[in-house]
Order: C-alpha cells, then sequence, then structure tokens
C-alpha cells in the first residue's frame, strides 16, 4: 500500500510518500544514469512557489522492478491576496451606521475586537493609544465569514469606534496576511480637520 499520498489534490506542505512493506523501494535514475533506491519519496518546494507533481516512479520488491505508481498532487505554498474590506462610508469618521463588506478570492477569516465607546468622540491620538494598548489578536479569535457581512451599528448618544481584522485561506491552505479595517460612527460630536499649511 502506498501511504503519504495527499487527501486532497492541493496542499501547502512536503508530501512524503512510503510503502506500507519496508521491502518495498522507490527506484529513480539520477543524470549519470545511476540508480537510487529508497524507502521513501519526498516532494517539497521553497515558500511562495507552486509545483504540480505527475510521473512515474519504479517500485523494486527485493530488487526486483514491479512496476511503477503515478502519484498526483499540487504543493501550492503562495499566499492569497489579503480580503478587501468595502465601506459604505469614504471617510473614516461616519455620521451613521456603516456596511462593511470582504471581498477576496479565497476564504475570508474575520474577528470583531470589542467596540470602544466614548461621549467625546475620539482624536487621532486617542486612536492611536488604543492601538498600541490593544491585545494581540490571537489565531482562534478569527471566525469564517459565511452569511452576512458586518454591519456596524451607530451609538445614539456616544462614539463608536469599531475595528475588523480579516484574512484569506486558500484550498492549499495557505494564509494572507492580516488586514485592519477601522471607523468611528459618531452621531453626536463632529470634527474638523486643520487646514492645510502653504
Amino acid at each position: 500500500e502506498l501511504k503519504g499520498v495527499p487527501l486532497r489534490a492541493v496542499v501547502n506542505t512536503a508530501v512524503r510518500l512510503s510503502f506500507s512493506d519496508k521491502d518495498f523501494l522507490f527506484c529513480v535514475t539520477a543524470k549519470d544514469g545511476r540508480k537510487l533506491f529508497s524507502p521513501v519519496f519526498t516532494v517539497d518546494i521553497l515558500e511562495g512557489d507552486a509545483f504540480g507533481f505527475s510521473q512515474n516512479i519504479d517500485v523494486y520488491y527485493k530488487g526486483i522492478k514491479q512496476g511503477s505508481v503515478r502519484p498526483s498532487f499540487i504543493i501550492d505554498k503562495i499566499p492569497p491576496a489579503p480580503p478587501a474590506f468595502i465601506s459604505s462610508e469614504s471617510g473614516f469618521y461616519a455620521r451613521d451606521s456603516v456596511q462593511v463588506s470582504l471581498t477576496s478570492d479565497a476564504d475570508i477569516y474575520y474577528y470583531a475586537a470589542p467596540v470602544i465607546k466614548s461621549q467625546t468622540g475620539f482624536t487621532a491620538v486617542d486612536i492611536q493609544k488604543i492601538n498600541e494598548e490593544a491585545p494581540n489578536v490571537k489565531d482562534e479569535d478569527f471566525v469564517r465569514l459565511a452569511g452576512k457581512n458586518p454591519y456596524l451599528k451607530a451609538g445614539e448618544k456616544e462614539a463608536l469606534l469599531y475595528t475588523l481584522y480579516a484574512y484569506s485561506l486558500d484550498t492549499a491552505g495557505n494564509r494572507s496576511a492580516v488586514v485592519r479595517f477601522q471607523t468611528v460612527v459618531d452621531t453626536v460630536n463632529y470634527y474638523a480637520a486643520s487646514p492645510a499649511v502653504c
């Protein structure tokens, strides 16, 4: 029995083939014509690359050729592009609830940090300090985005700071970098941009 053939057509780890009976050996021919025998046949690639494998490998049993096997699989170590956040509001500060959608060619996993409230609003300095003191997001915090996209509701008497994190996960198991989206939904306070210095 040939062991180690991936259950999925695409994987992101090395494939290590072997036989259930140790008397069976793989045989490959080197460029100089020598036959090389091994109980294990490993296929791997560098990070950031992809490779499709499908070729005959000779099989020997106690020194006698028995035929060949032809495993087929793809090793893909190319991470997908991060998901893109698309907001219903063009600016960082919103006067009404915000509809956020996420797009990606792969599955999306996201995490919504606890909402932070303030009756006096949030300045850029406030937000910077909040981000510096925020705990690190853990892998187990993320959930697969299935169904509705996040809807960031406005508060009645206070400003709300929303922070969302997301990453993409492809069929091979490769993860993108984590991206962050932040917005302040504030129906109470008004913010003025400082005039540009000429």
